[in-house]
């Protein structure tokens, strides 16, 4: 029963976690399209992989990622990505979930 209770708590702090992030998006693509300076989004992105090294030699090809690398002693890779707006980065994030042994993708936007 704790055990229970202890993995329903996990989960409701990553569903937290994850409507904070979106909300930041929306906050972004809010004042993207409200303003008339064109600005570049920056992410980092960490992605689980069976093979990371593999992966990461695949996504460097992918434009938009200005670096790819496998991380020692975890199954992931850390990308270095920027677009010009928030509907391009979505587009990149879609090839990055489209290669083939990527398992779980999770984008925290720079500051």
């Amino acid at each position: 029963m704790l055990r229970e209770a202890l993995m329903a708590m996990m989960e409701m702090k990553a569903r937290q976690a994850h409507l904070l992030e979106e909300a930041r998006v929306m906050q972004l693509l809010h004042r993207a399209r409200h303003s008339e300076a064109p600005q570049k989004v920056s992410a980092y992105v960490f992605v689980s992989a069976c093979q990371p090294k593999r992966v990461a030699w695949a996504l460097r090809r992918i434009p938009g990622v200005l670096k790819a690398d496998a991380l020692s002693g975890t199954s992931e890779a850390l990308l270095v990505v920027e677009q010009r707006s928030l509907e391009e980065l979505h587009h990149l994030l879609y090839r990055v979930e489209s290669i083939p042994g990527v398992q779980k993708v999770l984008v925290r936007f720079a500051a």
